[in-house]
């Protein structure tokens, strides 16, 4: 599957929100980029391996890579074109883009749900489409407990909630709290640019994310 991302820019009011013009699947859904979402979005399905829900790992092995254009376009298709619920969930703590992307207010968020200073049911946000919500990085603070810990508890409660959670995380470069979060995810997607793909760096980070004991799925290739 290959994607071609919008380039980032604001593109007016819809409804109460106003999303980033390169969430193609939602501003121009018959593009051909966004039939390449779908086509994407009904691969993701079908390789699942039940009907209960499933939390998604979107990483890369750099940055400029496009995961999270490619992440909420997902999101977007998932729940526009098969109507689940679906929740996205930014866990850039250092350098979030969700919010950003879907005009909402970074803060609160996931931080200070894992922080306990907010439930996560207050935490959560509507995107203003049917479907779709949002857990925002929250403040830039330093996370009190273990995201291994704290985020098991997090993801079993969008789990009630949704039929699909796609978790928006950092480059891959092997920190152990990122290989906790892996580990607590159904399956793993890395995100590469088409240049990269055959690339040593990136057949060194799959045998490595492999290694690591992570559930690497499939490689999504953009351009």
């Amino acid at each position: 599957v290959r994607f071609e991302p919008m380039p980032i820019a604001r593109d007016g009011e819809h409804g109460t929100r106003s999303f980033a013009s390169e969430l193609i699947a939602f501003h121009q859904p018959e593009h051909p980029v966004s039939r390449e979402y779908r086509a994407l979005a009904s691969h993701l399905l079908l390789h699942l391996p039940t009907e209960e829900a499933k939390v998604l790992l979107f990483t890369s092995t750099s940055r400029g890579a496009g995961t999270t254009t490619v992440l909420l376009n997902v999101a977007l298709t998932v729940a526009q074109q098969e109507e689940r619920n679906v929740a996205v969930v930014d866990c850039h703590f250092r350098s979030s883009a969700i919010a950003d992307r879907l005009g909402l207010p970074v803060s609160p968020g996931l931080s200070e749900v894992l922080n306990r200073r907010i439930s996560l049911d207050h935490a959560v946000q509507e995107t203003g489409v049917e479907g779709l919500t949002a857990l925002t990085a929250g403040s830039a603070e330093k996370i009190a407990n273990p995201i291994g810990e704290s985020m098991r508890g997090v993801l079993a409660e969008l789990r009630k909630e949704n039929d699909l959670i796609l978790l928006d995380a950092p480059h891959w470069n092997g920190r152990p709290e990122l290989i906790q979060l892996g580990g607590l995810c159904d399956a793993v997607y890395l995100c590469l640019a088409e240049s990269q793909e055959d690339s040593a760096d990136s057949l060194d980070a799959m045998e490595i994310l492999r290694e690591q004991g992570l559930n690497l799925r499939g490689c999504i290739l953009t351009r």
